[in-house]
């Protein structure tokens, strides 16, 4: 009970130092007196998929140290600049806090991390990659992009807002891999909000087929959201991750939801509008050669991408 409220206390004061010298001390006495971790695994996700029941999943799992979205988030800020060019800030974040942040449950003797936070496939894959190299694990955790886009827009987290762009991505940012400014801005047929929402959710999956490729020595696991309701489907995805679990307490937590935020949600367009929209989405991405058309909601898109 003790160690675990220094830990915590370390974790808020680690979250806020930036200063090289205190931090480069820390790493050093974590890479000192600590035994470093097996494996690391990420989760690449839009966000609003299923990331924090995830993460619960893997905290009654022995050994693993699992955090959803822990300080320092990487969003905002940093986010927001190296998705425009600039990755310096979001370099010094993680190499002055993040990457000790990281490190906290060696503290706790932890074989294995697990972190599900949406930030990393599009802010700080790069430097985990670095930090980590062959001991990271990605679980690709994807959902229906109806349900995630009509989520991100019931929440009034829309792409390109000063809200949205806070935790999701910017539709005109420089280093989108989907650049369909003009459509959105422009083609009366796309102009509704849902539409950047789609755009979100698209270009996340095309980054994360982006970083599979360009990583090709580092294992990603897909792995639905829907299947999280499905014990046969964990045990599954645990097995593939060669991990030891215990079965019944596996099955306790099965189906158990979080972080769904119904009451901040307000319904702003209907299951079939949404649906059809999507279609005509799908359509506007074959006819400028983002997507191969012939897929649905139960395969993911391949995209046509120099990799």
């Amino acid at each position: 009970m003790l160690l675990k409220k220094v830990i915590k206390k370390i974790e808020i004061v680690m979250s806020k130092i930036l200063i090289p010298p205190i931090s480069n001390l820390f790493a050093f006495s974590l890479k000192k007196f600590t035994t470093p971790y097996e494996k690391v695994f990420y989760v690449a996700s839009t966000g609003r998929s299923g990331t924090d029941s995830l993460s619960k999943l893997f905290e009654v799992i022995p050994n693993f140290y699992s955090t959803h979205e822990p300080k320092p988030a990487m969003n905002d800020f940093e986010m927001i600049e190296k998705n425009n060019g600039n990755a310096i800030p979001m370099k010094k974040l993680y190499h002055n806090s993040k990457s000790n942040m990281i490190r906290l449950g060696q503290l706790k003797h932890k074989k294995y991390y697990l972190e599900a936070n949406h930030i990393f496939i599009k802010g700080f894959i790069e430097e985990v990659v670095e930090d980590f190299g062959d001991k990271l694990e990605v679980i690709h955790l994807y959902r229906d992009p109806v349900k995630v886009a009509k989520s991100i827009l019931e929440l009034q987290r829309v792409p390109s807002t000063a809200r949205g762009n806070e935790w999701y991505l910017d539709y005109k940012a420089k280093n989108n891999i989907i650049q369909i400014e003009d459509e959105l801005n422009s083609n009366d047929d796309f102009k509704h909000d849902y539409y950047k929402c789609l755009w979100y959710w698209y270009e996340i999956e095309a980054r994360t087929f982006f970083y599979r490729n360009k990583y090709r020595t580092i294992r990603f696991i897909d792995f639905k959201t829907e299947n999280l309701n499905n014990y046969d489907d964990i045990v599954s995805l645990l097995n593939k991750l060669e991990i030891t679990y215990d079965s019944e307490t596996i099955k306790s937590i099965v189906g158990i939801k979080h972080n769904q935020k119904k009451s901040n949600k307000t319904e702003l367009l209907s299951s079939e509008a949404a649906e059809e929209m999507h279609e005509n989405f799908k359509k506007m991405l074959n006819s400028k050669g983002f997507i191969d058309p012939e897929f649905d909601k139960n395969s993911m898109p391949v995209f046509k991408l120099e990799t």
